[in-house]
């Protein structure tokens, strides 16, 4: 479920970027190429594969992490609160949504 929206992400930001997913990459790599590359990478690994692991695991619909999925993001103190940008959205120790001044 999450790899199939993380690859139709990962293709159109190909074709906004290539002009259709037969192009290629100025170093000459295929969109295939590039998507084997993306899920070999760190990144996929921590957004799309472990938490859709984790999903099959449980057997059920798990929600994913908000980081994951650009939601609110958890804070725990204020080291946490310093990281977020002006505007972001973040559920505080209290559990209540709030949006960074």
């Amino acid at each position: 479920m999450l790899d199939h929206v993380a690859f139709n992400a990962f293709s159109d930001r190909w074709r906004a970027n290539h002009g259709s997913v037969y192009g290629k990459a100025k170093n000459g790599q295929t969109m295939q190429q590039a998507w084997q590359a993306y899920q070999n990478s760190p990144v996929y690994k921590q957004t799309v594969q472990t938490p859709y692991t984790q999903l099959l695991r449980n057997g059920g619909f798990a929600k994913p992490p908000a980081k994951a999925l650009g939601g609110p993001v958890r804070i725990t103190g204020d080291a946490d609160y310093a990281k977020l940008r002006s505007g972001a959205q973040f559920v505080g120790p209290d559990g209540v949504l709030r949006t960074k001044p």
